[in-house]
């Protein structure tokens, strides 16, 4: 039976006591408490009892001398007294333990957040078994917890303030310092346990640095773009590591970001330059030019495809409550086209486009961290021409040349939209007209005009607005193409022939409807087109054969799309429908 001990811990029988200690600190890296509590307990009772029969056989008495026949009196010798067996609580302050090694230990059972587990390491761990031992670990413990808090959730702060009775008023408990150490820790704790939570298939903890795992899980997550889930990982491997192991890993780190321009988001690269203490020059030969690398690495990593949801977020104006990727993908589109001047003079006429345009450019840049000169590197993504023209347009506070341009374009398309109003009345009331009515056309298309392309674009954006919302604003929101659609038929039977009111009612319920549908996400864009196409044809045949009622199949397009809309709607509120 003692043999089968003694090769348990890899040992003669006939070791001393700091052979077996020095065994049990090794195999204990392999038999864990948390990862193998059966071969823990097993390795602790061998060491137990390989412990007492070493201190047994050194308390044993040695066999006496056989008696040598009597040949004369001498005197009876004294008996020597031999020094009684040492008590247990000296055997257990003869344990030494390293405070270092004990509260790398600690964490790593801490930090997984069980505290039924870290109590019951805590009460097997042999140096703990003496009480002046427990109170100098304790006093290492809380010494660690107030430099730098170990993440560990309440349960377990609780359990090392109970165990330990760090939160006993004997010895000299602070409250409120208590109470901090528990938030703090609880806190940091929060990243660790989702990551933990979100990543079980992860190595287990207290492995080694090894450069090659390394380098892999750390572009991993640098692609991910997740700073919280980065620092957590980092903070796991720094537990087991070593002071030299530390450095290693940052170096490492370091070389694998200056061998490549790796896409991450600027987070991560401050995630790592904080917690490897690198310089502000750690890329590049200055601070601007290790800016100019972080921003670069950035903007590659945004640009991807597959962000454009992130892209979007960044872009998107703080106080807007919605994210609009669709229109994120169009700006992103445009401003990668080749400049052409047709387009952009076309482009010009819009009233939002310019101006959204600009703020597109100028929050990107901000995103990123682009300054000064850094700027052209929006040119490997964007065309040159029509960064610099959008940008300048869409310059708050400034007089361009773009922005001039951009004015007399519209300018020019209003003078040609009045005359187009004002020669129509002209050729359909004939000579005879009255020319004040011309004034009053021109008053009215100046004003009436511009006012109901505000009302339209407010009541487009309403209807493109995502939810939830509530029943009886969902409701409304639903139903308004249908309203204006029975409107025009209302005003057609109301009113007399031309039907001027039901035609302009019909068609804006028609405009509405296929712009609500058109800016949908992964909507059919080429249907509504084909369907409006045959309904224009239809319209205009009705037209030239007299009919006062086109309205009518306006109308029944606007039904047309607006289902289609809904159609849409309820495919992306059934999960799995397409």
């Amino acid at each position: 039976m003692i043999h089968g001990i003694f090769e348990r811990l890899g040992l003669a029988p006939d070791a001393d006591e700091q052979a077996i200690r020095r065994a049990y600190a090794q195999l204990l890296k392999q038999h864990r408490p948390d990862e193998d509590p059966a071969g823990f307990q097993r390795l602790h009772d061998a060491y137990q009892q390989a412990l007492q029969w070493c201190r047994n056989r050194v308390a044993m008495p040695a066999p006496a001398a056989p008696a040598p026949a009597p040949a004369e009196r001498s005197p009876r010798p004294q008996p020597v007294p031999h020094a009684p067996p040492a008590t247990a609580m000296e055997r257990h302050d003869a344990i030494q333990v390293d405070p270092d090694d004990f509260l790398r230990e600690l964490s790593l059972i801490a930090v997984q957040g069980d505290a039924a587990a870290l109590r019951g390491w805590l009460e097997h761990h042999p140096g703990l078994w003496s009480l002046r031992l427990k109170q100098q670990l304790g006093d290492a413990v809380l010494r660690q917890l107030r430099h730098n808090p170990m993440p560990m959730p309440a349960t377990c702060i609780d359990t090392l303030l109970d165990y330990f009775e760090l939160d006993q008023v004997a010895r000299g408990a602070d409250g409120p310092l208590l109470f901090y150490l528990r938030e703090t820790c609880h806190q940091r704790y929060v990243p660790i346990g989702r990551y933990l939570a979100q990543h079980p298939e992860q190595p287990r903890l207290g492995a080694r640095f090894e450069p090659e795992s390394f380098l892999a899980r750390l572009q991993e997550l640098c692609t991910a773009g997740d700073p919280a889930d980065l620092w957590a990982w980092l903070s796991l491997r720094n537990m087991a590591w070593s002071l030299a192991e530390e450095q290693q890993a940052g170096r490492a780190a370091l070389d694998w970001l200056r061998a490549e321009p790796r896409p991450m988001p600027r987070m991560c690269y401050e995630q790592l330059a904080e917690f490897f203490a690198w310089t502000d020059a750690a890329l590049g030969g200055d601070a601007q030019a290790t800016q100019s690398a972080v921003a670069e690495r950035h903007l590659a990593w945004l640009m991807a495809p597959a962000r454009v949801n992130l892209l979007a977020r960044a872009v998107e104006d703080p106080q807007q409550r919605y994210i609009d990727v669709a229109r994120t993908r169009r700006l992103r589109d445009q401003l990668a086209r080749p400049f052409s001047w047709p387009r952009i003079l076309l482009l010009a006429l819009s009233l939002s486009l310019p101006r959204e345009l600009g703020d597109f450019i100028f929050r990107l840049r901000a995103a990123v961290g682009l300054h000064g000169r850094h700027v052209r590197l929006l040119g490997r993504y964007f065309d040159h021409r029509s960064l610099y023209f959008w940008s300048e347009a869409g310059a708050p506070g400034q007089l361009t040349r773009p922005k001039l341009i951009v004015w007399g374009v519209r300018l020019l398309a209003a003078l040609a939209a009045e005359a187009s109003i004002c020669f129509f009345v002209a050729w359909q009331a004939g000579p005879a007209a009255d020319p004040r009515r011309y004034v009053d056309i021109a008053i009215l298309a100046t004003f009436a005009l511009p006012l109901y392309v505000v009302v339209f674009n407010f009541l487009l954006f309403w209807q493109t607005l995502p939810g939830p919302h509530s029943r009886l604003a969902t409701a409304i929101q639903a139903s308004f193409v249908p309203l204006l659609a029975a409107l025009s038929f209302a005003a057609a039977a109301q009113l007399p022939p031309p039907h001027h009111v039901s035609n302009g009612v019909a068609a804006s319920a028609m405009l509405l409807a296929l712009l609500t549908y058109l800016k949908r996400e992964d909507a059919n864009k080429y249907l509504p087109r084909v369907i409006l196409l045959m309904g224009a044809i239809c319209a205009f045949r009705s037209y030239v054969v007299g009919s006062t009622l086109w309205f009518q199949w306006t109308s029944a397009l606007a039904m047309v799309f607006w289902g289609m809309g809904q159609s849409w709607l309820m495919r992306k509120a059934t999960p799995g429908v397409r």
